[in-house]
C-alpha cells in the first residue's frame, strides 16, 4: 500500500485515463457522422466526464487532506488564485479578444491549479526542491502552451483545429503520467 500521495496518484492516473478518453472522443468528433455512431461518441464523452470528475475528486482530496503532513497554507492561496485567474482569463479571452467562452478554459485553469497544488503537497515528502521547482516550471510552460492553443483555436481550419485541440489533452495526460511515476518511485 502506498504511504505517500495515494490520493494524488489515483487522481493523476485517472487524469491520464481521462485524457485518453477525451482524445478518443475529440478524434471521433472530427470524423464524419457515418464513421462514428452516436453510441460510441456518447460513450467516450461519458467516460471522459466520469474519469475527469473522479480525477478532480481524488486530486482535491489529495491536496486538501494529504496522507502525510498537513495541507499547506499555500493550497488555499493556489485554489483562490485559480478562481481569480479563471475569471481574468475568461474576461480577457472573451471580452478583449472576442474568443467564445468554452469549458476548455475552465479545464485548462483547473488543471494548472490542481497540478501546482499537487506539486506543493508532494514537495513535503516525495519531491526534492529542485524536482518541485522543475515541476512548477514545466506546469507553467504547459499552461501557457494550452492557453495559446485555446486562444488560436477559432482562427484555424478544421485540420489545424483537430491538432491544436489535441495538444492540451496530450500534454495533460503526459504530465499526469509523469507525476504518477514520481509518486510510485518514492513509494517503492
Amino acid at each position: 500500500m502506498l504511504e505517500i500521495g495515494q490520493k494524488l496518484l489515483y487522481g493523476h492516473l485517472l487524469l491520464f485515463i481521462c485524457s485518453f478518453f477525451y482524445m478518443a472522443w475529440w478524434k471521433s468528433s472530427f470524423q464524419s457522422q457515418a464513421a462514428v455512431s452516436r453510441l460510441e461518441s456518447g460513450s467516450l464523452l461519458f467516460l471522459t466526464m466520469l474519469t475527469g470528475l473522479a480525477s478532480i475528486t481524488f486530486l482535491l482530496l489529495g491536496v486538501l487532506f494529504p496522507e502525510k503532513g498537513n495541507s499547506l497554507p499555500f493550497i488555499p492561496l493556489i485554489l483562490g488564485g485559480g478562481v481569480m485567474l479563471y475569471l481574468l482569463a475568461l474576461y480577457v479571452s472573451s471580452q478583449k479578444y472576442g474568443r467564445p467562452a468554452t469549458s476548455e478554459l475552465l479545464f485548462i485553469v483547473l488543471w494548472l491549479v490542481l497540478e501546482l497544488s499537487s506539486l506543493v503537497v508532494l514537495s513535503q515528502d516525495v519531491l526534492s526542491l529542485n524536482m518541485t521547482l522543475a515541476g512548477i516550471l514545466i506546469t507553467i510552460v504547459i499552461f501557457l502552451i494550452n492557453m495559446v492553443c485555446y486562444m488560436e483555436y477559432y482562427k484555424l481550419n478544421e485540420s489545424q483545429k483537430f491538432l491544436v485541440g489535441m495538444v492540451p489533452l496530450g500534454l495533460a495526460g503526459v504530465a499526469a503520467l509523469m507525476v504518477s511515476i514520481l509518486i510510485l518511485s518514492k513509494n517503492i
